[in-house]
């Protein structure tokens, strides 16, 4: 415990010396090494994770789940398909489901840096087309129910390069869907709801920049390595259920 107490305030003062050091290319490198190694390190993400409050997130009946229902780890994600980040996530996940088939759980929830559909002014112009993206994904569900939903789901991260052409009902139609439907369905209003309440559960959490990934009703801040998520769900004492 005290090494990992260590280890978290090292990383402190070396995320502060980084920030504010005037020094040249080399030295800096080594120093953002040197603070990299540490706070990907396993034991360090479980201290960070353990320090994290506990937050209540709703379930949302009809949401896009992937993995086993009743899994007993519950991974909560906040993205946006046109965020390279959240397609990295959305890679990781996947890996994530294949290795841990019956431990967890992913709900997806929409949170597009979008003005059309998520007016937060930080985001500016944010990635135009996003809102669009996810009401695709929600209109395969109202179609097609989850099966559709998930397919669509992966196929937008597929093809997240070709997002600016909205080619949405195209897609659709790949999948099996009605493309009359689909392009109807994708522009109601029951479909921007379900949007916008995911939208609004995100910032009523203070979510921001995306992707944001909760683990049992608390934040997970580094969850790029297959290795961590390993080191989380093997510890039964540092995962929450």
């Amino acid at each position: 415990m005290l090494a990992t107490l260590a280890a978290g305030i090292l990383a402190a003062l070396l995320h502060l010396t980084i920030v504010f050091i005037a020094s040249t290319g080399g030295q800096v490198q080594r120093l953002r090494d040197a603070y990299l190694k540490i706070v990907e390190d396993p034991e360090y993400v479980l201290w960070d994770y353990r320090r994290q409050p506990v937050v209540e997130i709703p379930v949302r009946p009809d949401g896009l789940v992937l993995g086993a229902p009743e899994a007993p780890n519950r991974v909560v994600v906040f993205s946006d398909f046109r965020c390279p980040q959240c397609r990295k996530l959305h890679m990781l996940l996947d890996e994530l489901l294949r290795t841990y088939p019956d431990d967890v759980r992913v709900e997806y929830r929409h949170f597009p840096q979008d003005p059309a559909c998520n007016p937060r002014p930080e985001f500016g112009a944010g990635h135009p087309g996003a809102c669009q993206a996810a009401r695709a994904c929600e209109a395969a569900r109202v179609l097609g129910g989850p099966a559709a939903a998930a397919a669509m789901y992966r196929l937008l991260y597929q093809r997240q390069a070709e997002l600016d052409r909205q080619r949405f009902v195209d897609w659709a139609a790949e999948l099996g869907l009605d493309r009359a439907a689909f392009a109807s369905v994708i522009n109601s209003p029951g479909v921007a709801a379900q949007v916008a309440e995911d939208v609004e559960c995100g910032a009523r959490l203070g979510v921001a920049a995306v992707p944001v990934v909760y683990l049992n009703g608390r934040r997970l801040e580094r969850w790029g390595r297959i290795s961590t998520w390993a080191a989380l769900l093997s510890n039964t004492a540092t995962v929450d259920r």
